[in-house]
């Protein structure tokens, strides 16, 4: 009976925040980040349990705006659509983890730079592509 409630419950809660793989791999991502901005700061001397605070809380607002997407896909958008041959159930919340997954990306790839580990050359460029191009991804290189 308590796995049915729990099962229920978790429903309830994926519905609501619009659980997918992608969201899986963007908490993920998040972990991985906060654990290599620990590491990172422990190796540099400069771990501070205000700068971890603060990032977690960074990671429970992102948590909060992907939320809101898939709150405002179910009310704005009635009609599924496919790309590819995905279904694609919010696409507003699709953008929003794909945004974020770059941003943790490139935070990874930072912190392993700062606690001295050498990251391929194809990698570092990649993502500092990314980087430049910020918010705009139709930016072209230059």
């Amino acid at each position: 009976m308590i796995k049915i409630g729990f099962g229920t419950g978790f429903s309830a809660i994926s519905y609501y925040i619009g659980w997918s793989d992608l969201m899986g791999f963007l908490l993920v991502l998040m972990l991985l980040d906060f654990i290599t901005g620990i590491m990172a700061g422990a190796i540099q001397g400069k771990l501070l349990s205000k700068t971890s605070y603060i990032g977690i809380l960074r990671k429970m607002l992102i948590i909060l705006v992907v939320i809101a997407c898939h709150i405002a896909d179910m009310v704005l958008i009635s009609e599924h659509f496919s790309i590819a041959g995905f279904e694609i159930n919010s696409p507003i919340q699709l953008l929003a983890i794909i945004y974020y997954i770059g941003n943790e990306l490139i935070s990874i790839v930072e912190n392993a730079e700062r606690g001295g580990a050498k990251v391929p050359s194809f990698i570092k460029n990649r993502f500092e592509t990314m980087k430049e191009r910020g918010n705009d991804p139709m930016k072209k290189d230059t």
